[in-house]
């Protein structure tokens, strides 16, 4: 029998018991195996719908789906088979798969939107990453803060330094929220806190002394350093200071 003979057998016995199990999963399974993944999720999820306690139609179509790379129906058909299947580890393994190779799909995603300067739709991925990490948080807060969402870019700072407390990065961007929004006070503890890590930071002891100063003309002066020096982006963000 050819393999074109067999489909078709097996597609015939589909149609003709079509409240049999085993019809739809041997149909599927073998439509799966030549990569007809089209008539395979067709098939195995009818063999669900009969019985959907066996983990093979489970397993089978996360497969395809990460195949597919359609992560979010691959995590979602795991879930559904781990909800019969707890302990299952090839159920918990494609999960896992789903789970980071989707993560990585946003990430790329989000990070081509937000070189190209379109916050609004990186904020958009980013936020859909499930598993997120300090990394994550600061692009995230980095596009609140490039969309003026002082209040939410803050937010997500904080979550950055609730687990890494000495990242002077961080802490000067939530410094440099603050002096926008005309809170000097709390900025100077922010950028305290960075000169207390690293006394030899010397963007921090600049600022407090522009702050100490009052001198708007400081500012200038930093601001122009920065671009001389081609940090563009603290360029544009010390200049905001000075016009907020």
């Amino acid at each position: 029998m050819t393999k074109e003979q067999l489909l078709g057998y097996l597609l015939n016995e589909a149609n003709k018991n079509p409240q049999s199990y085993d019809a739809q999963f041997k149909y599927a399974f073998e439509m799966h195996k030549n990569n007809g993944y089209l008539a395979a999720i067709e098939f195995y999820k009818k063999a669900l719908m009969i019985n959907p306690v066996h983990s093979e139609p489970y397993i089978n179509l996360a497969q395809i789906y990460i195949a597919q790379k359609d992560y979010e129906n691959a995590e979602k058909i795991v879930i559904k088979g781990l909800s019969y299947f707890p302990d299952n580890n090839e159920l918990i393994q494609l999960k896992d798969a789903a789970d980071k190779s989707g993560a990585n799909m946003l990430w790329d995603t989000a990070s081509a939107l937000y070189q190209e300067k379109k916050y609004k739709e990186a904020l958009d991925y980013y936020l859909k990453i499930q598993y997120q990490t300090p990394e994550t948080y600061t692009m995230i807060a980095n596009c609140y803060y490039e969309t003026r969402q002082y209040d939410r870019a803050m937010e997500y700072y904080d979550k950055v330094l609730q687990t890494k407390p000495s990242d002077e990065a961080t802490l000067f961007m939530m410094a440099n929220i603050l002096i926008t929004l005309k809170r000097n006070d709390d900025a100077k503890s922010y950028l305290n806190k960075i000169l207390y890590i690293n006394p030899n930071n010397k963007e921090a002891r600049e600022t407090i002394k522009a702050i100490d100063d009052g001198e708007e003309g400081k500012l200038l002066e930093m601001a122009i350093n920065f671009y001389e020096n081609k940090n563009y982006d603290k360029a544009f963000d010390t200049l905001d200071m000075i016009l907020s």
